[in-house]
């Protein structure tokens, strides 16, 4: 390795090797300890994929339930390759992954994906949420999906045949015994709750939030 190479293009390059699979410098960035350099790396790589798709089969699996285990696990690995974690804490990864999955080849076949992931998204918020406030763990989210009733038919494996609302889906979220509760309400208590926030918490949805 050149005794030039400055600790921040060492990690930048070993990024590189793990993320798009680059072996052919390999043997400048890894001691083997008794493999080969690109042996070794193999292990780091494969345990970075484990642990990134861990934490996306993790944070959504309702997701998982309505796409099948080859679909989701297709969509981590290029989830990865293309928004590289930027935290050390897994917990972190996983907010770009609702508008990931729609740009996917075909996702427009469920069109209410993306925002059935945002919900499990703010479950995971909410879930992480000091209880000491209980008004700081709320949370809104506003779809033109039916996002909760699909979200409560995957988690119960899809067992019986679904019939969807045609319309969407107001839904609030808050910490209840220790667990994240969630409730469909109308418009009107929908504004009332987001009113009574003293902030009121946000994420990008397919339908903006009064």
């Amino acid at each position: 390795m050149s005794a030039a190479c400055s600790l921040r293009d060492l990690q930048a390059r070993f990024l590189a090797a793990l993320y798009d699979g680059d072996d052919a410098a390999a043997a400048e960035l890894v001691e083997g300890a008794g493999l080969e350099a690109d042996a070794r790396l193999r292990i780091y790589r494969n345990n970075s994929l484990l642990n990134h798709t861990g934490a996306l089969r993790d944070s959504f699996p309702a997701t998982l339930a309505l796409v099948g285990e080859d679909f989701f696990e297709s969509a981590a690995m290029r989830f990865r390759r293309a928004h590289p974690s930027a935290s050390g804490n897994l917990q972190d990864f996983g907010a770009d992954f609702p508008s990931f999955l729609e740009t996917l080849p075909g996702a427009g076949a469920l069109p209410y994906l993306g925002d059935v992931a945002r919900l499990e998204w703010l479950r995971q918020a909410v879930a992480l949420t000091p209880q000491s406030d209980p008004r700081s763990s709320v949370r809104r989210f506003a779809s033109r999906h039916a996002v909760l009733t699909l979200w409560h038919y995957a988690m119960a494996n899809g067992g019986e045949r679904l019939s969807l609302p045609v319309e969407g889906e107001n839904v609030v979220l808050w910490h209840r015994d220790g667990e994240v509760a969630m409730a469909a309400v109308d418009a009107a208590d929908f504004s009332r709750i987001g009113a009574e926030l003293p902030i009121t918490p946000s994420v990008p949805t397919s339908q903006e939030s009064p």
